[in-house]
């Protein structure tokens, strides 16, 4: 919980800095791939997996899902 937190408050002080529209408060894959890595973190945890393993994973999993997302032009739907 605490790394999607860091994740999307630092993402959004950075948009407010530079003036913009927080991207976490759009469609953007942001939030979703730091829910992903914490997820990763917590089975990894719970698997007795060594840390950095998890860690490596996690990291892995989710910079390449935020990569991917804006490389693919990916979306989270948006409520009607």
């Amino acid at each position: 919980m605490i790394g999607v937190l860091t994740a999307v408050g630092g993402g959004v002080i950075r948009d407010l800095l530079v003036t913009e529209i927080p991207r976490v408060l759009r469609e953007d894959i942001y939030a979703v791939a730091a829910i992903i890595g914490a997820g990763l973190v917590i089975l990894g945890d719970h698997l007795g997996w060594p840390p950095l393993i998890t860690t490596a994973l996690a990291l892995t999993a989710t910079f390449a899902i935020r990569v991917l997302s804006v490389w693919l032009g990916l979306r989270i739907p948006r409520a009607p």
